[in-house]
């Protein structure tokens, strides 16, 4: 047992009146001692004397003479209502047999549960595993992730942007200015293709109301806004396309 029961008035029991304060500390530590080893109250005279008290033999007597112990035929001692506050034999293996059932449940989930975790650089890499065309996170669409090298949006948000935009903007150069930001600086998003659009829209609108930009381009120079190089000519650009814009774009998936 890890404690026995003590009640906080055990010395108010005239038992306890004409006791000397050894023999109140034999009772005590004998009651401590019979639940740890599992006696069940009964205590042989080898026991008593490893409790610590000199002369023990004179203070059972105290015990015994005031009803606290009562001595066996076999010569041993048991301690009186031991099994009217103290769990029996039959109780405390029962409780026994619980807690190893408990605590075997618990490692079992536990084990279980160790199976299921992957080593925390497999997780990470999952989560910036991503679809290169089109930036869609693989590890789940509620996780951020970088943006791929050499991502480009789709058609779609393409030709949606050069409709709005592509009369005051070059998508082409905001687009390097867009990655360079993204790439250089490690951010992560959960979606490129709306980060992307509200980057061109942002910039449109700084060019109509006048206000600068900043960023690096890293291509320098002009990009047209052609169907090649991402749309129809901007007002007063070049209608030429580069070989090097038309090979990149044939280029991507």
């Amino acid at each position: 047992m890890e404690w026995v029961k003590l009640s906080t008035q055990f010395y108010n029991d005239p038992a306890f009146d004409d006791l000397t304060p050894n023999a109140e500390r034999l009772f005590v530590r004998c009651l401590a001692f019979a639940g740890a080893v599992g006696t069940g109250g009964v205590l042989t005279q080898k026991q008593i004397k490893k409790v610590g008290i000199l002369n023990s033999n004179r203070y059972v007597s105290e015990l015994v003479q005031n009803g606290l112990w009562v001595q066996t035929e076999s010569g041993d001692y048991r301690i009186r209502s031991w099994d009217l506050w103290q769990e029996s034999a039959d109780e405390l293996e029962q409780r026994r047999k619980a807690d190893r059932e408990r605590k075997a449940r618990a490692r079992q989930v536990s084990r279980d549960q160790s199976r299921d975790v992957r080593p925390l650089e497999k997780r990470r890499e999952e989560k910036k595993r991503v679809d290169t065309p089109n930036g869609v996170s693989t590890a789940g669409a509620n996780l951020d992730h970088p943006l791929p090298e050499n991502w480009e949006p789709d058609d779609g948000t393409i030709r949606t942007i050069r409709e709005e935009c592509g009369d005051v903007i070059d998508l082409r150069r905001e687009h390097v200015k867009f990655t360079d930001h993204y790439q250089g600086n490690g951010l992560e998003r959960r979606n490129w293709h709306a980060m992307w659009r509200k980057w061109m829209r942002t910039a449109a609108e700084d060019a109509r109301t006048g206000r600068q930009r900043g960023g690096p381009s890293r291509g320098g120079g002009r990009r047209e806004n052609t169907l090649e190089a991402w749309g129809t000519p901007a007002a007063g650009h070049s209608n030429i396309v580069s070989a090097e814009v038309v090979e990149l774009r044939r280029a991507l998936p």
